[in-house]
């Protein structure tokens, strides 16, 4: 994860430690609930399947964090922001095999993946897992994530993988450096999962040939580049832009 280890500052009284202890255990097995829930009610599939993910997800992003608080022995509502800068180390071979699926649409369609990290022991944090999702809305200017989808991988990753999702990476159906600028649906969904705690989350946006710019809209973070074939372009607080060496890249239909 993201955040940094830090000294616990609980209050050295029994009784407020066993109430924040039962805060927590309560607050986890509501969440274990609703998760439990919304996995039958997807194989139901009602109606209202839809309200039913966002309203579990909201209730488990915001559990999620109150959690965090009251482990550090922190008023809900304050900060738990990373206090260490994210030092990501990412693979050009990992970069290239995104990019293969990103902008390999036969319909020209975007595409989007999702991406999990290794921590090392350093500190380092090293994508090294990507997964295609399901998507409900897909054209050359757009891409949206199936939800049912969605939370059944998100429940995977952090209950059985106790992993974090990383990063959002989607492809641009346009070509140069600017082709992957982020849309202000890019910038509101990002916003989104902001508001939701899940600063960490990187947004990635892929062009047909070969560029690839890495965001955020809450940290700043330090990327390395290991291996070749992919040259670093900018190198911003919060915006890391790349070149792939990509060979006649792809080819945009005409309209």
């Amino acid at each position: 994860m993201f955040w940094s280890k830090r000294k616990s500052k609980r209050l050295n009284n029994p009784d407020a430690n066993e109430h924040i202890g039962q805060c927590v255990e309560l607050l986890t097995t509501n969440v274990q609930g609703r998760l439990s829930g919304l996995s039958r009610a997807v194989v139901t599939t009602p109606d209202d399947i839809l309200k039913q993910v966002d309203d579990t997800f909201s209730y488990t992003l915001a559990a999620t964090a109150a959690i965090k608080q009251l482990k550090h022995g922190l008023p809900p509502g304050s900060d738990v922001s990373p206090a260490v800068r994210p030092q990501l180390v990412v693979s050009s071979v990992f970069l290239r095999e995104a990019f293969d699926y990103l902008t390999t649409d036969p319909e020209r369609r975007e595409r989007m993946l999702l991406v999990t990290a290794t921590h090392t022991p350093d500190g380092s944090v090293v994508p090294s897992s990507m997964r295609q999702i399901k998507t409900t809305e897909q054209s050359a200017a757009y891409v949206k994530a199936d939800q049912a989808d969605f939370a059944n991988y998100i429940e995977q990753l952090t209950e059985r993988d106790q992993h974090q999702l990383l990063a959002m990476w989607h492809s641009h159906i346009l070509v140069g450096e600017q082709s992957t600028r982020p849309s202000q649906t890019d910038i509101a969904h990002q916003d989104r999962l902001v508001q939701l705690g899940m600063t960490h989350v990187l947004g990635g946006i892929f062009s047909l040939d070969g560029w690839v710019r890495l965001f955020s809209t809450a940290v700043d973070f330090d990327l390395t580049l290991y291996g070749s074939a992919a040259e670093y372009v900018h190198d911003r607080p919060r915006e890391k832009i790349i070149k792939l060496s990509v060979a006649g890249g792809r080819d945009v239909v005409p309209a």
